[in-house]
C-alpha cells in the first residue's frame, strides 16, 4: 500500500440471535493501532463503526427435537 492509497477492507460477521423477538440488534466495532513512524495524514481517525443488523423473523423454529442425518460414502 503507497501512501495516499484507498483502501477497502471487508468484514464477514456472525451476528447472533438472542431469541425469536428480536428484530434488531446494534453492535459496535471499535480498533486500536500503534505504529513507529509518524502519519502525515493530520485529519482524525475514526476508530468506531456501529452497525444495525435487522433479523428476519425465522418462519419454523424447531425446539427440543432430534435430528439425524444420515451420510454415505461414495
Amino acid at each position: 500500500m503507497d501512501s495516499g492509497d484507498l483502501e477497502t477492507l471487508t468484514l464477514v460477521t456472525r451476528a447472533n440471535l438472542p431469541d425469536v423477538n428480536t428484530t434488531t440488534a446494534t453492535y459496535t466495532n471499535t480498533i486500536s493501532n500503534s505504529q513507529d513512524q509518524t502519519d502525515t495524514n493530520i485529519t482524525a481517525d475514526d476508530p468506531s463503526e456501529t452497525i444495525t443488523v435487522n433479523f428476519n423473523t425465522p418462519k419454523t423454529v424447531i425446539t427440543n427435537r432430534r435430528i439425524t442425518f444420515r451420510a454415505t460414502a461414495n
